[in-house]
């Protein structure tokens, strides 16, 4: 059987926990805005509350700058 996942993986780390990602970098005050603003902001979008169309963009992780750029 041909392999069709992991095609172009070269590599691969394990996650850092949350907690250390809590703990070497807290959230501060105005960060913490920012993500609550934002969060109403999209909920009100979902809701149909805003007319604003909301794009979410992805690929999430890229293994390809050009293809991805493209």
């Amino acid at each position: 059987m041909t392999t069709t996942s992991d095609l172009h993986v070269v590599d691969t780390r394990p996650l850092v926990p949350p907690l250390h990602l809590h703990k070497d970098l807290p959230l501060d005050d105005k960060s913490s805005e920012t993500v609550a603003s934002t969060r109403t902001k999209i909920k009100r979008i979902l809701q149909g509350e805003d007319s604003r169309l909301l794009v979410i963009v992805g690929p999430c992780s890229v293994h390809d700058v050009d293809a991805a750029k493209e």
